[in-house]
Order: structure tokens, then sequence, then C-alpha cells
């Protein structure tokens, strides 16, 4: 009899440490897969915040293009006097919208939430437009003077624009 409780108690101590093993591995298997799905769920997410955001902002920009358009026409020497007063007003109106516009894709793009390459277009624009504009240059040198650029989150002047003045 105690030959058969000997080997009784070494089946049970073997029959555990086989499940053990087998619960050690199904565990170790269950966290990876949750692991790797969390993974999958966070790049999912993040490339929705950035469509929505992409969105977003084109959005903004196709409400601001007209008048940018006819701030750059009402900037060229030919057109100048075409323009009263009024038109000014819409012009100086647009580049600050443009300009907070310009600072909310940057916020963004510190925050990761706006991927590098889609960022180096975006800013790449901003300074095309920025270079074609005398009042725009004029309107970021004032604002930038004694950090004013902070208003918009900015670490410094050149974090949207060049600030390298163009000629038209």
């Amino acid at each position: 009899m105690e030959i058969f409780q000997i080997i009784v108690t070494l089946v049970i101590g073997i029959s555990q440490v086989v499940l053990t093993i087998l619960a050690f591995r199904f565990s170790n298997n269950f966290q990876k897969q949750q692991v790797a799905l969390a993974k999958q769920n966070a790049s999912i997410a993040h490339d929705k915040m950035q469509m929505e955001l992409h969105t977003k902002f084109s959005d903004e920009f196709e409400e601001l293009l007209p008048n940018l358009l006819i701030l750059f026409d009402s900037e060229s020497p030919k057109n100048k006097t075409a323009y009263g007063e009024e038109q000014e007003a819409i012009n100086t109106l647009t580049i600050r919208k443009y300009f907070n516009l310009c600072a909310e894709e940057f916020y963004w793009y510190k925050k990761g939430r706006i991927d590098k390459e889609v960022w180096n277009s975006w800013r790449e624009g901003m300074n095309d437009f920025y270079s074609m504009s005398p009042l725009m240059q004029e309107l970021w040198e004032d604002n930038s003077k004694d950090g004013g650029y902070k208003a918009y989150y900015l670490n410094g002047p050149t974090d949207l624009f060049d600030v390298v003045k163009k000629i038209l």
C-alpha cells in the first residue's frame, strides 16, 4: 500500500507541474496576444485621430483659401489701388485666422498626433504662403515681438515660418 501511495503522490505532483507549465504557457501567449491587440488598437486610434485632424484642418483651410487668394491679389503692385481699406481689414483678419490654423496644426504635430511627413508638407505650404504676402510677414513680425508667438504655444517665431522675407 505504501508504494501505491508513493506512486499516486508522484503522479499528482507530476500532474500539478504539467498543469502549471501549461497554464503558464497559455497565460504567456494570452498576454502576448493582448499586448499585440493593444498596440494595434493604439495604431488604429492614432490613424483615426490623424485623419480627423487632417479633415478638420483641410476644411478650415478650404474656408480661408478664397480670402487668402484675394489677399495675394490685393498685394500685387498692379492691384494695390483696386482694393480699399475694408479689404485690408478682411486681409488682416484672414491672416490672423491663418496664423491660428497653422499654430493649431503645429500644436498637434508637437503632441505626436500628426506625422512628421504630413507636418513637413504643411509647413512647406505655410512658408510658400508666408513668402507671397508682405502683409503676412509684417503681421508675423509684429506678433513675434516681445514673445507674442507664445500665444500660439510656440517655442519661437520660426516654429511656423522660416521668417525669411521673400520678394514677390
